[in-house]
């Protein structure tokens, strides 16, 4: 047995989707990401993702345009339509990490995610230094 592992940095294609798949809650995008071949030449590839979580309320601040920061486990898998091939890499998501500044951010996001990216700061006190 064969274990596909993914890790890539890309632009959501569209805004994030909440779907119920086999019982269970799950938030699914799609992700774009630029690679360059041997000659240069620049490509683009699609992942679909599925994220399963019981809470789903990330899903609001996926939205197209935004970069991210994945992991998980692919899968591919090519499918036959009207005649032509198609190969489907779909994620299953571990592990989501947003990656732009905080310019690109227009609404904060919760304090799960905000306070892994943030560290108290201290102001030194003059009256306590020691010299």
């Amino acid at each position: 047995m064969i274990h596909l592992r993914a890790t890539g940095i890309g632009n959501l294609t569209k805004d994030a989707e909440i779907k119920d798949l086999n019982g269970k809650k799950c938030v699914t995008f799609s992700l774009a990401s630029n690679k360059k071949d041997r000659d240069g030449k620049e490509t683009t590839e699609y992942y679909d993702c599925f994220l399963y979580r019981e809470k789903t309320g990330i899903a609001q601040y996926l939205t197209k345009g935004k970069q991210i920061y994945i992991e998980g486990d692919i899968n591919v898998a090519a499918n036959e339509y009207k005649g032509k091939t198609y190969i489907n890499k779909n994620v299953t998501v571990h592990v989501l990490e947003f990656c732009g500044g905080k310019a690109e951010r227009q609404e904060p996001l919760p304090a799960s995610y905000s306070d892994m990216n943030s560290a108290p700061t201290m102001e030194p006190d003059d009256d306590n230094l020691p010299f």
